[in-house]
Parts: C-alpha cells; sequence; structure tokens
C-alpha cells in the first residue's frame, strides 16, 4: 500500500468510527425521549455525553498519531526522491534569463515552451516570473507533471493543518466561519452546522481534504509514495 493510499484509509477509517460514535450517541438520547424533564433523563443524556466525549477523545488521538507518522513518511519520501537533471540547452536558457535585468512575460512564455520537458526549469521559471511582478507560474507546460520538491513541502504542511481540522470538527471551516459571523452580526444564536460530505475513495479523500484533483493529485502521489 502506497504513502497516499495508507493516509487515506486511515481517514476513512475515522470518518466512519467517528459517525458511529455519533450516532450511537444520538440514537441513546432519542431513546431517553419520553423521560425528559425528569433527573433520570438528564443523568442518563449526561452519561450519554460523557462516553461519547471520552470515545471520540480517544479515536482522536489514535488517528492523530497515524496521520502524523504518514506524513512524516510522506514527507521523507519526498525530500530523498531524485530530480531529473535539465539539459545544457535547458540550463543555457534559465542562465541567459537570469543575466537579464528585465524580462517580459512574452520572453517568459517562450522559454516555457522551450523548457516543458524538464519540471525543474519551469519551477525556476515560475520563482523568475514571480520576481518580475507576474503573478503567474509554469508548471503546466510540463509534459510529465513533476512536482518540486518545495511545492510539495507546501502541500504537506497545509494537508497537516486540513487534517487536524477534520479531526477536531466534522463539520467544515467555511460552515463555522460563516454560522461564526452571522451570530456576530446579527446576534443569532449558532444554527446547527450541516456534517461534511462522505469521501468513499482516495480521489474524493484528496479532493475534499487538500483540493488536489486530476494531474496535480498524481503528481503528488508521485512526490510522496516513495516509489
Amino acid at each position: 500500500m502506497t504513502n497516499t493510499e495508507t493516509l487515506f484509509h486511515h481517514a476513512y477509517e475515522f470518518q466512519n468510527k467517528r459517525s458511529w460514535i455519533i450516532s450511537e450517541y444520538e440514537t441513546k438520547v432519542a431513546g431517553l425521549e419520553r423521560a425528559r424533564g425528569s433527573q433520570y433523563y438528564t443523568d442518563s443524556v449526561n452519561a450519554a455525553q460523557e462516553a461519547r466525549n471520552a470515545a471520540l477523545s480517544k479515536l482522536k488521538q489514535e488517528y492523530s498519531e497515524r496521520f502524523s507518522d504518514t506524513l512524516k513518511t510522506m514527507l521523507s519520501a519526498n525530500s530523498s526522491r531524485g530530480v531529473s537533471a535539465p539539459t545544457t540547452e535547458e540550463l543555457n536558457i534559465i542562465q541567459a534569463l537570469k543575466m537579464r535585468d528585465s524580462i517580459t512575460q512574452a520572453e517568459l512564455d517562450a522559454a516555457a515552451v522551450s523548457l516543458k520537458k524538464s519540471p525543474l526549469c519551469l519551477s525556476i521559471l515560475s520563482e523568475m516570473a514571480q520576481k518580475n511582478g507576474f503573478a503567474r507560474g509554469y508548471l503546466n507546460y510540463a509534459e510529465v507533471r513533476e512536482m518540486p520538491v518545495n511545492e510539495t513541502e507546501a502541500l504537506l504542511k497545509g494537508l497537516a493543518a486540513e487534517l487536524s481540522d477534520f479531526i477536531d470538527h466534522d463539520t467544515t471551516k467555511a460552515a463555522r466561519l460563516y454560522a461564526a459571523h452571522q451570530a456576530a452580526i446579527n446576534g443569532m444564536d449558532t444554527p446547527q452546522l450541516a456534517k461534511r460530505s462522505r469521501f468513499e475513495d482516495k480521489t474524493g479523500f484528496y479532493n475534499q481534504i487538500a483540493g488536489l484533483s486530476g494531474d496535480t493529485l498524481k503528481a503528488f502521489c508521485a512526490a510522496v509514495d516513495g516509489e
């Protein structure tokens, strides 16, 4: 099993186990409805809440460690992978551009066409574009998408943050921020938030948690799976 598959399976297990814990709690509370208003109801609900919270706390700790270990393995695989060396002609193009005091976007675009076989050179070209005030990148020119080490590290950092939010909340960050904003503006009680959408496969997981899909997801997997 690859690193990206391992991370998905951990998340899938956590998603399902959390759902079961919450569902069991809600079923217990619903079964006590006839006793509402009694001390028995209050005590029973409190006991159910304590059992739910204890189970969720244990689950979160267990899977936080699993996520952390897998992310470390992915980071190691990314940092240790080789990078295809540019050809002499490709290096000459990069060197010539670096010697220029200023570069136009048209020149960068033309260079990107010549450098499409070297993701490393396209990454350097993207950095040049940023330094010259052009808000664009050139990795999409690559014939074979190869994600640079630094870009992969940034994605892993973001993925770690999103997994932390995923563990702590079964609602989306956007929904929580909107509810908090409405409460602050209108003084309204926070409404019940919609649950996160469930993912059933690896593609759905990385799309929901990290916003990765298509060729970008393939390049990320190639960078962190260590194969």
